[in-house]
């Protein structure tokens, strides 16, 4: 409510709840730990069309679809990479924006064109986790997840 989520500086601390790591690192407490490292959070390609989307579950609900439709073919793929080219050329999102109209969210042609790379990323994480769990997930994701890579840089980094 205050851009917490957006500037480090918006972010209050009560004194009180100051700590000290045994590294040496300063953190707070009050109901959680305030972290030392501040990333702001990613709005790249949320529209309306894209929250909806989320919020109705239908990105989970069209994986698990395309997954169960199409298991035989995705069991060939032993390895990410190979099943993310794959699923790249399956021209996943017209498809899902289709599945997601018939389920009560709208096509909106602007919006789907800002969401579009999120929303590719994000069914194909799903259809890989389906598939091979998280190791399938997160190689997938990290390609849209600012929070993700900039906590690996961060721990390759110390």
């Amino acid at each position: 409510m205050h851009g917490e989520l957006e500037e480090a500086d918006s972010i209050r601390h009560a004194d009180s709840l100051r700590f000290t790591t045994p590294g040496g690192k300063t953190v707070y407490g009050g109901g959680g730990i305030m972290p030392d490292i501040f990333i702001p959070i990613d709005t790249v390609g949320m529209t309306d069309y894209f929250l909806a989307i989320r919020n109705s579950g239908l990105l989970y609900r069209y994986a698990l679809k395309y997954t169960e439709d199409n298991r035989e073919t995705l069991r060939r793929f032993r390895d990410i990479a190979s099943l993310e080219k794959w699923l790249t050329d399956q021209d996943l999102l017209p498809k899902f924006v289709a599945y997601a109209g018939k389920n009560g969210v709208s096509p909106i042609n602007e919006q789907i064109a800002v969401s579009e790379k999120v929303i590719n990323v994000q069914l194909k994480a799903y259809i890989a986790r389906n598939m091979l769990d998280n190791k399938g997930f997160y190689p997938i994701w990290q390609d849209i997840d600012r929070t993700l890579l900039d906590a690996l840089t961060y721990i390759e980094s110390i």
